[in-house]
């Protein structure tokens, strides 16, 4: 068996008992696993406990009694690390999964993530990146373009990477990886763009339109105290405060009027209200409007 997936196998063990195992149990799971026939040992869990740590930037800790657990702090503050050792709590239950396939449901994996190999890569090693892309509002793709990879991100099932073209530096821009239709990596490197920071970059957007240019706005949305329960569980937006009234509750955002946002706010509009500004208000208003002409007769 691969070492690394002995590691994985640990990481998603102990993320499966947040509570911690005993290296009794833990040798237990491996035999019931009978992964590769071979005996458990405190040895071999010492070692990959020590290799476990340092690939994954973890820590695993032992209790006063006796149990190994994942001992949370930076990881949970690391998206990325999050996102990992979600996926490997997953894949440890991959052999579970395909017995019960009638019973368990998924969405889509993310479109476009067959390019995030040769992405990373050149985002690692500052190497330029060759790369055709037919957007949504052309017939055919465009010519292939050198681009810089500045960083990606996953949103609503679809991976996304903001990019610096070599003919406009200066100029980031948000491309989605599923309309990407070739993608080569150049040896031409280039420099990372001055000041540059993908996580305040997306700040004050709700989804994956930046615009720089746009001014972000001070939200207010009212929603009932039943609905509120839903937002509070599932915050819109990662700056969501909350302040709770006599049967409702106000939420505030700082966030720029995209149109994603504008998109995602329409199904929060029947049970919700929006306080302000009074611009999205009004477009909240004309966006019912077109709704309702759009929908009250079933003549052509």
């Amino acid at each position: 068996m691969n070492p690394i997936l002995k590691y994985r196998w640990l990481v998603g063990l102990l993320l499966e008992n947040r509570q911690g195992l005993t290296l009794s149990e833990i040798a237990d799971r491996w035999e019931m696993r009978n992964l590769d026939g071979r005996p458990f040992s405190r040895r071999s869990f010492q070692r990959w406990r020590e290799e476990a740590e340092e690939i994954f930037s973890i820590r695993i800790e032992c209790n006063s009694y006796y149990r190994y657990y994942i001992a949370h702090g930076d990881v949970e503050n690391d998206r990325l690390s999050a996102w990992l050792m979600h996926s490997l709590s997953i894949s440890n239950l991959a052999n579970d999964l395909r017995d019960m396939r009638e019973s368990v449901l998924f969405e889509d994996a993310p479109k476009g993530e067959e390019y995030l190999g040769i992405i990373l890569e050149a985002m690692k090693s500052c190497r330029q990146l060759s790369m055709i892309y037919h957007n949504f509002n052309r017939e055919v793709p465009n010519d292939p373009a050198l681009v810089n990879p500045l960083c990606v991100k996953m949103r609503d099932h679809r991976w996304y990477m903001v990019v610096e073209y070599a003919k406009y530096p200066g100029q980031p821009r948000v491309l989605a990886l599923d309309r990407v239709v070739g993608l080569t990596m150049e040896a031409t490197r280039f420099k990372k763009l001055k000041g540059f920071n993908a996580s305040e970059f997306f700040a004050e957007s709700y989804g994956v339109m930046a615009m720089p240019e746009m001014e972000a706005k001070k939200v207010v949305l009212k929603f009932d105290s039943h609905e509120a329960k839903y937002i509070r569980s599932l915050p819109i937006h990662e700056s969501q405060q909350e302040t709770v009234c006599d049967g409702y509750s106000l939420f505030t955002y700082r966030l720029k009027l995209t149109e994603d946002f504008l998109i995602a706010m329409l199904p929060h509009a029947f049970h919700g209200e929006v306080v302000e500004p009074l611009e999205l208000r009004e477009e909240m208003c004309r966006r019912a409007q077109k709704i309702l002409e759009r929908n009250k007769s079933l003549t052509p």
